[in-house]
């Protein structure tokens, strides 16, 4: 359409004839009417798609509601227990994405890399917690246990165990006690280690992977007869975990 009007303005200019001129004209206003109506008619459609994805980009930001992100947060915990991290990362993510600066979302984040062993990921998570919260004992747990996993030992057991003393938030202490059992354990010092899991169960009776690292101990001790027990204790409590799998699939293993 737009070469046409540039033809019939070049000839308009060009010619010498009036009869043409005037025929050109008339030809060239109704081919300017006609072009006029066609853009107002393509501007109205490219306003009603923009209008349709502008409302359907805020029906999105709507659909997540506080409400729906304590879903998502909730999901992602359960994924969590069950082992699942990469769908419980999916859910956190899209949780993170309506409420960037949510503490809760950011501690869970870094716990699920910390559990795929993506310490540097999980570390860096849990800087920036730290920056919205300095105070935050359960990521200081995380912290001192991505400082034992990366080699730096001594600070890890003196932020460990300083938590466990001096901590004031309950699931902290409790992690605290975990990790330090963690770090018994994997050192071979089962005597420590089966001390502190005990305190971690009496804190914390349905953290499983105490359950789990307790009966390994005594295992590694000599007792199996008391692994068992610990074992079939934790089992017999009937809750759906990933530690507790561990546990049937080695009793019947």
């Amino acid at each position: 359409m737009i070469k046409e009007i540039e033809d019939l303005l070049r000839k308009i200019k060009n010619s010498k004839d009036k009869m043409e001129i005037m025929e050109n004209i008339k030809r060239f206003n109704t081919l300017y009417e006609k072009y006029i109506n066609y853009l107002e008619s393509a501007k109205n459609d490219v306003k009603k798609i923009e209008d349709t994805i502008s409302s359907s980009t805020l029906s999105e930001k709507l659909v997540f509601s506080p409400v729906d992100v304590q879903t998502l947060i909730e999901k992602a915990k359960n994924d969590i227990m069950k082992g699942n991290y990469e769908e419980a990362l999916k859910n956190l993510h899209l949780a993170r994405k309506v409420e960037p600066e949510n503490i809760k979302i950011f501690t869970l984040l870094g716990w699920v890399l910390l559990s795929l062993e993506r310490y540097e990921e999980a570390l860096a998570v849990y800087q920036k917690v730290l920056k919205l919260d300095p105070s935050n004992e359960i990521v200081m747990v995380h912290i001192g246990f991505i400082n034992y996993k990366l080699g730096i030992f001594g600070e890890a057991i003196e932020k460990l165990s300083r938590i466990n003393k001096e901590g004031k938030n309950k699931e902290a202490r409790l992690y605290a006690l975990l990790y330090l059992g963690r770090i018994y354990f994997e050192r071979e010092m089962f005597t420590d280690a089966i001390e502190i899991l005990q305190d971690a169960i009496s804190l914390g009776p349905n953290l499983f992977e105490a359950y789990y690292l307790l009966g390994k101990a005594y295992r590694e001790k000599g007792d199996n007869s008391k692994c068992l027990e610990i074992w079939d204790k934790a089992i017999k409590k009937g809750i759906q975990d990933k530690w507790v799998e561990k546990m049937k699939e080695e009793i019947n293993g």
